[in-house]
């Protein structure tokens, strides 16, 4: 069974995750950044969109583990319980309920392949052909600026290229960076009060200085161009640190899993999800913290090649699941009206089986986006009866037209990130008119 919010904003304060939180916002906005802020969710493997918000009436052409959809405002949706074995995860219809307020679905995009890494690609930077920068990047080096963060654009896997417009970090575990931010604690996970040292403080403050001196001399000692480098990426990267230590200090002591994140679903405890939370953990404390611009969160299972309907419920279920804590830990610090969220895969799945009860590529797929500026409960673009993508109308993106209507536009990635650049606030910048997405036929107000 899912669980309310209450329960999860309960079980959230057990853990302490509601300490200092009026310090970690004024920390953000003094000394670091104060938002807005992305995360990106990546379905690795090649998601089916009709297994959750482009329902499909099942026929000889489009078979679905159900008969006929259902509907709820504008979508129309899966009647499925997301299950691993019997535990019921989530539903469809539970998942919109409590956050369809704030989604925008896109569905019958086009990305022009069946190939894993083309359409990762596409689908993250908007182009098929050019290692663009990722999303997170773009939008992380356009908020940011001139300023320096150390864990600007956080990411755990997937599509995350950044071009040089900011650094990447990857930071998969909280329990990690405690314990690389604090060097003489012994005991990094344990609470404040109850450290122990390998040193006291002045000893470490004389190693700290006797590195720092070091680090002169062997600056003043370089003579080749790679030594001066080199030894300005150490003293950049040194310098950073106390960004770092911001962020360790204001991780929980104990990292979440899934068991404390939804206790209703106890003892289901999920070393996959487990693992996703923390890295939506880690992200949001480091947005609280104003250390932190963007994250990328790369989920994998979807690539359901057999056995689809038992393996792609419950990997949707666990995705769901991973989005109710990005929102409701969002909540949590504040930082709800100042996030976007957005959502995709690969491509989409065939609309029917194969001999192995699996699906396998299919080129059309949908994407979620929530935040600042995009209105909820709307659906944008549609698929057919046959799960051909629709073609939009280029003066009214909100009318859509058959499948091969010259009149209309087939919606591709790069028009979903032309529209997020504009509603972001970032068309203008440096980074995002260096890597332009030129269309034929843009619709940039998609979704404004």
């Amino acid at each position: 069974m899912r669980m309310s919010r209450r329960q999860l904003l309960g079980s959230l304060g057990g853990l302490g995750l509601f300490v200092a939180l009026p310090a970690l916002r004024a920390r953000a906005g003094s000394d670091g950044y104060a938002g807005p802020f992305l995360i990106t969710v990546h379905a690795g493997g090649g998601w089916d969109p009709t297994t959750h918000f482009d329902g499909k009436t099942a026929n000889e052409l489009v078979q679905v583990p159900y008969t006929e959809p259902a509907t709820s405002g504008p979508f129309t949706y899966a009647p499925l319980s997301l299950k691993d074995g019997a535990t019921e995860l989530d539903t469809v219809q539970a998942f919109l309920t409590d956050y369809g307020s704030r989604l925008t679905v896109i569905n019958g995009i086009d990305t022009q392949t069946n190939n894993h890494e083309t359409g990762t690609k596409h689908v993250w930077s908007g182009k098929s052909f050019e290692q663009l920068p990722s999303l997170g990047a773009m939008f992380a080096a356009a908020k940011l600026g001139e300023q320096k963060l150390p864990v600007a654009y956080l990411s755990t896997g997937g599509y995350d290229v950044t071009a040089n417009l900011v650094p990447l970090t990857r930071i998969a575990s909280p329990t990690a960076l405690r314990a690389v931010s604090l060097p003489n604690v012994s005991n990094p996970t344990a609470a404040p009060e109850d450290w122990s040292t390998y040193h006291d403080a002045e000893t470490a403050s004389r190693i700290r200085l006797a590195n720092d001196e070091r680090l002169i001399r062997l600056g003043q000692g370089a003579i080749l161009p790679s030594e001066t480098e080199g030894l300005q990426d150490l003293r950049v990267a040194r310098a950073g640190m106390a960004g770092f230590d911001q962020l360790a200090l204001a991780l929980p002591t104990t990292p979440i899993e899934t068991k404390t994140a939804f206790p209703a679903l106890n003892p289901y405890n999920d070393t996959q999800l487990t693992s996703w939370l923390r890295s939506a953990e880690t992200a949001l404390y480091a947005f609280s913290s104003g250390q932190a611009a963007a994250a990328n969160i790369a989920t994998t299972g979807f690539d359901t090649h057999a056995t689809h309907d038992t393996n792609h419920q419950k990997q949707t279920g666990k995705l769901f699941l991973l989005l109710r804590f990005i929102f409701e830990l969002a909540e949590t610090l504040g930082l709800t009206d100042k996030l976007y969220v957005v959502v995709g895969s690969d491509f989409g799945r065939t609309p029917t089986y194969n001999a192995g009860m699996g699906k396998d590529h299919w080129n059309v797929t949908s994407m979620l986006v929530s935040g600042p500026g995009i209105a909820g409960s709307r659906v944008i673009g549609a698929t057919d009866e046959q799960l051909r993508p629709m073609r939009l109308d280029p003066a009214s993106p909100s009318t859509t037209l058959a499948t091969d209507d010259p009149a209309g536009t087939r919606l591709n990635p790069a028009h979903v990130h032309r529209a997020f650049r504009k509603v972001a606030g970032i068309e203008a910048s440096t980074p995002a008119t260096d890597f332009a997405l030129p269309v034929e036929h843009p619709m940039d107000d998609l979704l404004g």
